[in-house]
């Protein structure tokens, strides 16, 4: 638990400010936003359903922070839901409409990390369609993957802003006691990897 309130204090970060590398005139600057965790409880689910269209729109749950996202360069936010499919359902095994993904890039979130402990909830499917969608909608993602050579491909993740570069690692403490099926990678924190 100590662990988990320490990474909700250290993500709504704003405006950090970098300088760019190998700049002798001029300063370079961009500004990172962290955003929490993206939830999809049943309620959630619910609010966004369209009863008679049986479609999703995520799209207003945005609308009081979306200024205070499209001010920073890049913005990150954790997706705490696997996008797998219907049924959708919330705790304690999140899977949530891929609209929910449309709506953080519609709003301005840049990158979405995956890693965290419920990156597993509904299985090898849940983790596949979960970076498929991410990566048909365009939206950037780290932390989970569909094999070792799609990690050792894509990670770390680079952004780059302003010409500017931000390399960004994303790792979980625990999947809920659910075992990663293979070929699935969901990184894990583990010093001896990560150093």
């Amino acid at each position: 638990m100590q662990l988990k309130s320490y990474i909700a204090i250290l993500f709504f970060f704003k405006a950090i400010t970098l300088l760019g590398q190998g700049s002798t005139s001029t300063e370079q600057k961009i500004s990172l936003l962290f955003i929490g965790d993206i939830m999809g409880h049943d309620t959630q689910i619910w609010s966004a359903e369209n009863r008679e269209t049986k479609q999703y729109d995520y799209n207003d749950v945005f609308d009081h922070i979306r200024s205070e996202i499209s001010e920073a360069d890049l913005s990150f936010a954790n997706l705490e839901v696997t996008l797998a499919g219907p049924p959708y359902k919330g705790y304690p095994q999140f899977s949530s409409p891929a609209a929910l993904a449309v709506a953080c890039k519609n709003a301005g979130i840049d990158c979405l990390v995956t890693a965290n402990n419920h990156s597993v909830d509904r299985g090898l499917d849940g983790i596949n369609r979960t970076i498929m969608r991410l990566d048909s909608i365009g939206i950037s993602h780290t932390g989970t993957f569909v094999n070792r050579a799609a990690k050792d491909s894509l990670q770390p993740l680079i952004l780059t802003r302003n010409g500017i570069s931000v390399a960004l690692l994303n790792y979980t403490y625990g999947t809920n006691g659910i075992r990663i099926p293979e070929p699935a990678i969901v990184n894990m924190l583990n010093k001896d990897l990560i150093t």
